[in-house]
């Protein structure tokens, strides 16, 4: 082919590789038994999901909701910027299922993605266009998620610092941080609540009808193996796969920010510091993955848990207690953390594990907790590829890897050496063949090969 790739069987493999991949053969029921029969099989997904997007509501709240003195509102020039006529096309979806995990089980494991068609999209983006110039005042600052000039990095990088301060406490006074988990969080928001976020945002009445209107389609089906199962109607949730819902989503979980900072106000939340001199921190969100810090004791126990409380029960949201955890200072003796986190309602740990896709470093950590970003290289570069692509294959494919997986981690913390020896050591076998099956000599030393093109290299 004059442009672009080949047709070449390395493709075709890959396909192929992803089909068997995504395709459903069993799945367990809610009592843990597997389900083989492809029909159960489909009633069971299908039956999981509706009641997903079902909603106890009777109907979506029209009634002009409670203004907080922290809601930012858009002025009367604003809303008629972003109003006026775009062309409502009749809106189609299927909704397929893409794993979340390598072995599959249950119905959590897999993550539904709406496929919207051309024209839905094509109106969701006008909104979308005219929106995103506002989100910046109308979000709150720790909210980093779909905000333009805002990275998530620097969100992983606060909290580092600030669980770095918490492990070094000592004295009378301790803190905690909550990693909190939002089981199906897009699925689960209440189209009430969506249209209660719009009018606390002074948003114009025409564009909030609209929105609505994109956003409570009728029905949709989902995809199994291909092939689309009879509809199920949507009461409630917004679209993984739809331009509009990540704008939609940060715009609720603004609420969750204007209710922390009510508590904090009224001194029943007392933030922490990362330093003596620097800003005091409550919380941090990029969009569902949220980071509460406070000092660790039953009033500031009880506000997070009321704050928790009163946001689900007015957006739908759950809180997951089996995934989400707390962390204590050192500090914090056993019997308090115990009975804190009763009132919390999560596990007490010494490790918040990854935030953001980033390990945060505690006092006990190790290179291991890196070893993922070693496991993905590997997938990355899987042995039956280098016997589908040329020397030249392998050095683009190479290449490709290094640039977008070690690199996120990279922005804000020195892997260990151990992890990027690792990293070479995968990427040199790749390239001259070598894998568990077939061992190939390397013709070149691997330090000659990674010079740059001008001196030698590849």
């Amino acid at each position: 082919m004059i442009q672009g790739d080949r047709n070449m069987s390395f493709y075709h493999v890959s396909t192929l590789v992803r089909r068997k991949r995504n395709q459903i053969v069993a799945i367990k029921n809610a009592v843990g038994d597997w389900i083989f029969e492809e029909h159960e099989v489909k009633e069971f997904i299908r039956n999981g999901f509706e009641d997903i997007y079902t909603t106890s509501r009777t109907s979506a709240n029209r009634v002009d909701p409670f203004c907080s003195r922290w809601q930012v509102r858009l002025t009367e020039e604003e809303q008629n910027s972003i109003s006026g006529g775009a062309t409502e096309d009749e809106i189609k979806t299927h909704i397929a299922l893409i794993p979340k995990i390598q072995f599959l089980e249950t119905l959590g494991n897999y993550r539904p993605i709406s496929l919207c068609n051309t024209g839905y999209k094509v109106v969701t983006k006008i909104i979308v266009a005219r929106l995103r110039p506002y989100l910046d005042k109308l979000i709150s600052p720790l909210q980093v998620a779909f905000v333009l000039g805002r990275k998530g990095i620097d969100n992983a990088i606060i909290a580092q610092e600030v669980i770095h301060t918490l492990s070094k406490k000592k004295g009378r006074v301790g803190f905690m941080a909550l990693k909190i988990d939002l089981e199906k969080a897009y699925d689960k928001l209440e189209w009430s609540f969506i249209r209660e976020s719009l009018i606390r945002a002074n948003s114009p009445t025409y564009l909030i009808e609209l929105i609505m209107s994109c956003v409570s389609t009728v029905s949709t089906s989902l995809l199994f193996n291909g092939e689309a199962l009879d509809p199920i109607y949507l009461l409630r949730g917004i679209r993984q796969g739809d331009p509009l819902s990540p704008y939609l989503f940060i715009l609720c979980m603004d609420f969750l920010s204007q209710l922390i900072e009510g508590k904090c106000n009224g001194n029943l939340w007392q933030p922490v510091k990362a330093s003596q001199s620097g800003p005091t921190l409550s919380h941090l969100l990029f969009a569902d993955n949220l980071v509460f810090f406070a000092r660790a004791d039953y009033v500031n126990c009880s506000a997070i848990r009321d704050v928790l409380d009163e946001f689900c029960s007015i957006s739908g949201q759950t809180v997951s207690a089996t995934k989400s955890r707390v962390y204590f200072s050192p500090n914090v003796d056993r019997d308090t953390r115990e009975s804190l986190s009763d009132i919390l309602g999560f596990g007490s740990t010494p490790n918040l594990g990854k935030y953001l896709g980033i390990p945060i470093k505690h006092s006990r950590s190790s290179s291991q907790d890196y070893n993922f970003i070693l496991d993905r290289v590997k997938k990355k570069l899987a042995g039956w590829k280098a016997s589908m692509l040329s020397l030249a294959g392998h050095s683009v494919l190479i290449q490709a890897s290094l640039a977008t997986i070690p690199t996120y981690v990279m922005q804000c913390t020195h892997l260990p050496g151990k992890i990027l020896e690792g990293i070479d050591r995968v990427n040199c076998n790749f390239l001259w063949g070598t894998y568990e099956a077939a061992k190939k000599i390397h013709w070149v030393g691997w330090q000659k090969v990674t010079k740059p093109k001008d001196e030698g290299g590849l």
